[in-house]
């Protein structure tokens, strides 16, 4: 069985602008016990929960399952490039997680 993307539809307020957000949908990029790293509309990743941290302070979550996905996981070692140039050959729906040393 393949995963699927998982999308939120959010209620809350924005901590930093006091907007209010009224079943704004985000997908998931990360998840913990605490908050969600989420993906808007417009690109911009956003911490969603009731923490400190918390970009959006959520009241209401709703989700729901969107698209079957592929993961896969590679180690990568750009040599003799820089990593912004590597970078640019990541496909736009990919996200990149790991350490850079």
């Amino acid at each position: 069985m393949r995963p699927r993307q998982v999308f939120v539809k959010v209620t809350g307020v924005n901590s930093f602008t006091s907007e209010k957000i009224d079943n704004q949908e985000f997908k998931i990029i990360a998840a913990s016990d605490a908050s969600i790293i989420a993906k808007g509309d417009s690109g911009d990743l956003y911490q969603i929960g009731k923490g400190e941290q918390s970009q959006i302070k959520a009241t209401s979550v709703e989700t729901r399952l969107g698209e079957k996905i592929s993961i896969n996981a590679i180690e990568v070692s750009p040599k003799d490039q820089f990593v912004s140039e590597w970078l640019l050959t990541v496909p736009d729906n990919a996200y990149i997680s790991g350490t850079l040393l």
